[in-house]
């Protein structure tokens, strides 16, 4: 059991996108600001300030957040761990996955990543959803369970 554990690979979600995105927000709305509001009015640092200690907070909640959300392949199936303050661990065996799954936006193929599902049968939530996730990893796991499917 303790071989086993050395060499499982745990996979996480790819923060640098998603903080991309909250840049490219934080700069839109810079320019909005810059063209709707005098730079000499006395309101135009304060709300500066404000929309880029927002980004700077989300940006670091993205951070936070994808270094705790993972998902770990083992012999028994797919163990994904969620959450910041309330863990939360999900372990399907690999005898009940019914579907496996990835889809990608075209901002997400541009990049290499996106979402990967798996589901058991019953239920109207998805057992594992992960978001973020590079390619090369999804289709790691995708992999895995089709190769303990068949």
């Amino acid at each position: 059991m303790e071989h086993e554990q050395k060499h499982q690979k745990i996979y996480r979600p790819f923060a640098l996108i998603p903080s991309l995105k909250v840049f490219l927000a934080c700069l839109f709305m810079t320019g909005i600001l810059l063209y709707f509001v005098n730079t000499t009015n006395d309101f135009f640092v304060p709300i500066l300030l404000v929309i880029w200690g927002l980004g700077a907070i989300s940006v670091a909640y993205i951070f936070i957040q994808d270094h705790c959300h993972t998902i770990l392949l083992t012999e028994g199936g797919i163990k994904a761990c969620k959450g910041i303050f309330m863990k939360k661990e999900t372990l399907v065996p690999t005898s009940k996955i019914t579907e496996s799954s990835f889809t990608q936006s075209i901002f997400e193929r541009l990049f290499s990543y996106g979402t990967v599902r798996i589901d058991t049968p019953g239920g109207a939530d998805v057992a594992i959803e992960m978001k973020n996730m590079r390619i090369t990893d999804i289709k790691e796991i995708l992999a895995f369970v089709d190769k303990k499917d068949g």
